[in-house]
């Protein structure tokens, strides 16, 4: 996969992600599910993104599997589209690991190059280590 193809995928997954996020273009109180009796010409309706979810689905199955420095850094970039520096900060949060605002450019390539050797790799090799690392995850935060 070249990096122009990389990039579209990730603003693929982006787009997927940030819409399935927010309730598919309505509230998501149960407000959102009331219907007036009253019929309107035309719906408010927002239209979905022209996403291919099962390519954003892929790509979110090799985001969960990479080191979780890398996921949120990718993460945190391309679907929350924080600053440099929030990014920077969140990601040593959660990870630890401490990136600085310099290297910025550096561990997002790396990041992205975690998520390239994870894309090579079979599908049921990716699902096996994105299960084991949320395992991991709960078994340290003692839910699992």
């Amino acid at each position: 996969m070249t990096d122009a193809e990389l990039e579209t995928e990730l603003a693929n997954w982006s787009a997927w992600y940030r819409w399935h996020r927010r309730g598919r273009g309505q509230a998501e109180s149960m407000e959102g599910g009331y219907r007036s009796p009253q019929h309107w010409d035309v719906l408010p309706v927002t239209k979905p993104p022209a996403t291919d979810a099962a390519a954003a689905q892929r790509l979110e199955l090799a985001v969960c599997s990479i080191d979780l420095w890398a996921h949120s850094l990718l993460r945190y970039w391309f679907i929350e589209k924080f600053r440099p520096e929030k990014v920077c900060r969140l990601v040593k949060k959660v990870s630890g690991r401490d990136i600085r605002f310099s290297d910025f450019d550096a561990a997002l390539g790396e990041a992205r190059h975690l998520l390239l050797i994870e894309l090579s790799l079979p599908a049921t090799t990716r699902k096996a280590r994105a299960l084991d690392r949320v395992q991991a995850i709960k078994r340290e935060h003692g839910t699992g």
